[in-house]
């Protein structure tokens, strides 16, 4: 009764909480609604996959087995009928086998006759024998008419030419063309083993025949010689009388009209047109590497001694090429006397006789005999030099005069050896730190 009389009291709070309750309710009442409805959906799409996996791992296991069974049935059937083959292929090769050899011994022992098989290879040489005699036969027969025509077509052509060569054949007064009197009968020209004057004479004979000429007889003329009769021409004119006077004017206008059509072309003539410029074609040296004159191994001096040589840039360490040759190449004698002057000048010949052409170029008054000034030369060969130009320089003297003149090597107080000749007078060669008095000029060594 308490607790009634004191919510009694409160009845008015109690309202209040109670509309306010029902007010919260109503405001969250969607929420829970779509709450509730979150879960069952939730909870049935939980269920319905669990029920799908059940069901898909179910049906996935019986086609798994229904695929084996299916399987393993085929493979079995193909195993029996891959069994049933072998078995067939052998029973096949054992009946072959059998029925070979039946029918080898059945034909031997009831068909087979090695006489009557002999009889028919020999029938059958002999056929053969005859048709090749029949066709060597019909290939000499088509062969001879083969050569016959052709002689036909030659002789026709000769008949031919024979009649239109215009030649006169010979007489018993003069002979023709082909009948020389200064030739062998032997040797007069034959077509098939005859003159080609009867030939001639045949063909002309056959031609008038053919054309229906015939020959007239001789009549007497005025003077009683016996001539052919001539029937008179119907103008008496000279061919020349006969044409129009203007026909020569006339043939120069058609030749100048056809030759101004041949010059014309079916297009307008313009000048000044582009001309096309032809397509620029490589040369031959493209892409190789350019080097210089010093830089290229084929134009420096020197000989090479292997491959390597060539492919290095001259003047490289170890390289040949590019410096000069430890002996130098020279001839010994006169060769040619000039490298820069024509030979035919007596007084560069005159030279270089006084000094010795290639050999003695260090002797002479110029620098243009033997090698070229570039030509780094030095050393080497002096005896052979001194002999040369002794054997140059050496003065004739006659007999009884004076001593014999001779070669003198002086060695001067430099050290320095000079080439000297001696005249008469006893002079000889001396060696030593002292000079010598030579009476002929004295000229220095090569060096």
């Amino acid at each position: 009764m308490a607790d009634f009389m004191a919510i009694y009291k409160g009845r008015a709070a109690l309202v209040d909480e109670a509309r306010r309750r029902q007010q919260e309710r109503d405001a969250a009442a969607p929420q829970e609604r779509n709450a509730a409805v979150s879960v069952q959906r939730i909870f049935r799409g939980k269920r319905v996959r669990d029920r799908h996996k059940v069901l898909n791992e179910a049906v996935t296991k019986i086609a798994r087995l229904f695929r084996g069974h299916r399987v393993r049935v085929r493979a079995a059937a193909l195993m029996v009928a891959r069994r049933e083959a072998e078995l067939q292929a052998v029973f096949h090769y054992h009946a072959r086998s059998i029925q070979r050899l039946i029918r080898g011994f059945v034909s031997r022992r009831t068909r087979y006759c090695h006489a009557k098989r002999r009889a028919y290879l020999a029938e059958l040489v002999q056929v053969g024998e005859a048709l090749r005699a029949t066709l060597l036969a019909h290939e000499e027969q088509m062969k001879q008419e083969q050569d016959q025509r052709a002689l036909q077509q030659r002789q026709a052509r000769v008949q031919q030419l024979s009649e239109n060569l215009h030649h006169l054949v010979s007489t018993k007064a003069q002979p023709g063309v082909f009948s020389s009197p200064y030739l062998h009968p032997t040797e007069l020209p034959t077509i098939d083993g005859v003159p080609i004057d009867e030939h001639l004479t045949r063909s002309i004979r056959d031609l008038l025949r053919k054309r229906g000429y015939q020959k007239l007889a001789l009549e007497p003329d005025i003077t009683g010689v016996m001539r052919m009769p001539q029937a008179a021409p119907g103008d008496r004119r000279s061919l020349q009388a006969s044409q129009p006077y203007d026909l020569p004017s006339q043939l120069a206008a058609v030749e100048a009209v056809q030759h101004r059509l041949k010059l014309l072309g079916p297009r307008h003539f313009a000048a000044g047109e582009r001309v096309r410029t032809p397509a620029y074609q490589r040369g031959v040296s493209e892409g190789t590497q350019f080097l210089e004159h010093w830089q290229n191994p084929y134009l420096s001096r020197g000989v090479p001694r292997s491959p390597e040589d060539l492919r290095s840039p001259p003047g490289k360490e170890g390289s040949s090429l590019g410096r000069a040759p430890a002996r130098p190449f020279f001839t010994a004698v006169g060769g040619n006397r000039s490298a820069v002057l024509p030979n035919g000048r007596f007084d560069v010949i005159a030279e270089a006789q006084r000094s010795g052409g290639a050999a003695g170029r260090p002797f002479g008054r110029t620098r243009r005999f033997g090698v070229p000034d570039t030509c780094d030369v030095g050393g080497g060969r002096r005896e052979a030099l001194r002999e040369a130009y002794a054997r140059m320089t050496a003065p004739t003297r006659p007999k009884g005069v004076g001593g014999g003149g001779g070669l003198s090597v002086i060695e001067s107080s430099a050290g320095e050896e000079l080439l000297c000749t001696q005249g008469g007078g006893g002079g000889g060669a001396a060696r030593g730190g002292k000079s010598v008095e030579p009476s002929g000029p004295e000229v220095p060594a090569y060096s």
